[in-house]
């Protein structure tokens, strides 16, 4: 098994360079725009990969207009219901929705998340398996 310190610290520099890379990407973007209309040209061709800044557009739908102009039948056709989590969650702590119809509807799926928060005012961290709910003994300084 790999030093736990270790395999920590190569994700926060993973995430770092990702973060980087990102930004570099931006730049590097920005900077392509606008090079590209100041020579009046959309695409290049460098190392036979073609490079175009293409202009497109996402569409937002405003549903209270449709449903004004289109029949129920149609607008119910072409939308659909979700349920709001904050409203949901806000509901159950009012109590207007009682715990068991909560308990009936939430289905919850479990994932693995790795958080990374900067924690610069602690003098120590310990190390906590959060499967087993034990404490591992390194303690890592930062």
């Amino acid at each position: 098994m790999k030093n736990l310190t270790q395999v920590t610290i190569n994700l926060i520099k993973a995430r770092e360079a990702l973060e980087a890379a990102k930004q570099a990407e931006a730049n590097a973007v920005a900077e392509l725009k606008e090079a590209y209309a100041q020579k009046g040209i959309k695409f290049n061709v460098v190392d036979g990969q073609k490079v175009a800044v293409e202009r497109k557009a996402r569409k937002s739908y405003d549903a209270d207009t449709l449903l004004a102009m289109v029949s129920e039948e149609v607008f119910a056709m072409v939308t659909k219901t979700n349920i709001d989590a904050t409203l949901f969650k806000s509901a159950v702590k009012m109590g207007v929705i009682k715990a068991e119809v909560e308990k009936a509807v939430v289905k919850a799926t479990e994932y693995d998340s790795v958080r990374v928060t900067d924690i610069a005012d602690y003098d120590s961290v310990r190390v906590t398996d959060i499967a087993d709910e034990t404490t591992d003994s390194e303690s890592i300084a930062v």
